[in-house]
């Protein structure tokens, strides 16, 4: 696979910094000890990361666009309205796009895990550090005595899951002991709401159906917890692993779900969540399987278009957010290609102009349609903060530039 590298088509005088993104100017040294090895680069020696693994300055100026965007459209209570954010808008036309309501609590911690991506953590004193904290304490006050975040909707499994997630990121960033403890009392109720196969459904229910897009957020979340020294319950965890374990097949392929609603289907979107998956709960980059899914997602590059026909192509923000953590850790030149492909599909996609401008339009399918622009907008940051967000994963193993042939 060649490629070439290539810029968006419009052009801007914009620094990051003068679009209110923190630390997004060259920060000299860096510890690599500590939360920081942990956490990436985010909070010092951006310049250098984005250097070393192929961030640019266009990337640092769509992460700062797309931050500014979503600050401006932040409710008085600290979340974003899925549906009702557009009253926000100010002068011209108003905002298109709209989600589920359902998913408030949810995309509200979708929407601070890009800031706190930037290396914005609510206490030290950058742009938008207000943002931060009003969402980490809608999010405290979104749980329920169960522990239970946000428990609307059909599928609200999605919203704790992604708030449990942010939280435990939020605790390793600023050692709180609110989040902490909200952290701990939420997997205590993730423990309690495992179905008997290791994995999660859409809700609390024992339906013995496992989802592994669900499952993928839920994965996400005990590995930061993890990182930030927080206990997770061992037969909870074994479960988990025995599940992903059959899930991602020795092909590379991953099953969506093992009964019900998407039993047996598989596509390129939840293969590279079977992928991250198994990184995060420890399988080497070494893995055959893994090797062989990365082989299949960059037969799949981002491509704008396809994402109309998601039941045959599975293209998505959603799959590229997912499939650039996985190629991420797993390093090398898997990497160096993806990395180009989704800056040229991509960047471009961005708004620019009007008061959309920072922000993705939803996909132009039923996964634009649930989350709606703010969730589009998220996870499209969350891919362009990669560089410095976390370190690589496979750095763990002494293995700076794989050899895809071990």
């Amino acid at each position: 696979l060649e490629v070439t590298q290539t810029t968006p088509s419009e052009t801007t005088t914009d620094t990051p910094s003068e679009l209110g993104l923190s630390g997004a100017a060259p920060a000299s040294g860096g510890s690599t000890d500590g939360a920081e090895s942990k956490l990436g680069a985010r909070s010092g020696a951006k310049a250098t990361a984005l250097a070393r693994f192929g961030g640019t300055t266009e990337t640092e100026l769509a992460v700062a666009r797309g931050l500014e965007w979503l600050a401006r459209h932040q409710d008085r209570n600290g979340s974003w309205d899925p549906q009702g954010y557009s009253r926000h808008c100010k002068g011209g036309p108003r905002c298109s796009g709209p989600g589920f309501a359902e998913y408030r609590v949810g995309l509200t911690g979708l929407v601070a895990l890009a800031f706190m991506g930037a290396g914005i953590d609510g206490i030290s004193e950058t742009p938008h550090r207000d943002v931060v904290n009003g969402a980490l304490e809608f999010l405290l006050h979104a749980q329920d005595d169960a522990g239970c975040l946000g428990r609307d909707g059909r599928k609200y499994m999605y919203n704790h899951a992604i708030a449990t997630f942010c939280l435990a990121e939020a605790y390793l960033m600023t050692e709180d002991r609110r989040y902490r403890e909200a952290v701990e009392l939420a997997l205590r109720f993730s423990a309690k709401s495992q179905q008997p196969g290791g994995g999660w459904d859409y809700t609390n229910v024992r339906t013995l159906r496992n989802d592994l897009s669900v499952t993928g957020w839920m994965v996400m979340a005990v590995h930061s917890a993890r990182q930030g020294g927080i206990t997770i319950d061992p037969s909870m965890r074994s479960s988990l692993r025995k599940y992903i374990s059959r899930a991602v097949q020795p092909s590379g392929w991953s099953t969506y779900a093992d009964r019900g609603v998407g039993k047996g289907r598989q596509g390129i979107s939840i293969a590279a969540v079977g992928m991250l998956s198994k990184l995060y709960l420890d399988w080497s980059p070494r893995s055959p399987e893994l090797r062989r899914t990365a082989e299949r997602i960059l037969r799949r590059p981002p491509d704008r278009d396809s994402r109309v026909h998601w039941e045959r192509e599975f293209q998505s923000s959603y799959y590229w957010y997912y499939a650039t953590l996985a190629l991420f850790h797993l390093g090398g030149d898997s990497w160096d290609a993806w990395n180009v492909l989704l800056q040229r599909e991509v960047l471009p996609l961005q708004r620019t102009r009007g008061e959309q401008a920072g922000s993705w339009d939803p996909d132009p399918n039923w996964l634009g349609a649930e989350g709606g622009r703010i969730s589009t907008t998220a996870l499209n940051i969350l891919s362009f903060e990669v560089y410095y967000r976390y370190r690589p994963l496979h750095e763990k193993y002494g293995l700076s530039r794989p050899n895809p042939e071990d």
